[in-house]
């Protein structure tokens, strides 16, 4: 294993450094998406825990 390697996904650093933009518009996505999810799962929380059930 190359551990020089392992702080950018498993490629080289400057193939990192390439894709760094399309990294973060990912990950971006990705926390928004979680985000989106939690939120719906508070809302329905919240509606269970005001109808007491």
């Amino acid at each position: 294993m190359n551990l020089d390697k392992i702080n950018y996904y498993g490629v080289s650093r400057a193939d990192y450094q390439a894709c760094q933009e399309q990294i973060d518009r990912h990950n971006l996505q990705i926390c928004g998406f979680l985000v989106k999810i939690f939120v719906v799962a508070m809302g329905i929380f919240a509606l269970l825990s005001l109808s007491k059930l």
